[in-house]
This record gives C-alpha cells, sequence and structure tokens, in this order.
C-alpha cells in the first residue's frame, strides 16, 4: 500500500488518536516526560541493522510527528 492511500484511507482515525494523544498531556502535561526529560533537550539515534529488513511505519511516524 502506498503512503498515500493508506494516509488517506485512515486519515480520520490518524488524526482522531493524535487528538487523543495531546489530550491525554493536556492540563498538567506529561508527568513522565516532565520529571525525566529537559525542555531545551535534543537527541539524535542511530540504527545498527545487521540483516536486511524492512522498517515498517515510517510514514505514519512522518505523519504522526508532523
Amino acid at each position: 500500500m502506498s503512503k498515500e492511500s493508506f494516509l488517506s484511507k485512515y486519515k480520520t482515525e490518524i488524526d482522531r488518536f493524535i487528538a487523543s494523544a495531546f489530550a491525554e498531556d493536556i492540563g498538567h502535561g506529561d508527568h513522565t516526560s516532565r520529571s525525566c526529560l529537559s525542555n531545551d533537550l535534543t537527541s539524535k539515534a542511530q540504527l545498527l541493522v545487521k540483516e536486511p529488513g524492512v522498517i515498517a511505519g515510517v510514514e505514519l511516524a512522518e505523519y504522526v510527528f508532523k
């Protein structure tokens, strides 16, 4: 399934899920993140892949984080 067809097919549900996740942290915020992370903290990750494989969900993750 292409990125466009998946996102367009489930856009309403995905947007509802994102809104729900934000609503959960409204008010006092996410207590776990507030106690563990600094507001000015940035990070990087490096993926070490030892064998060929498929990474699923990249397009969805991009949409969610935008």
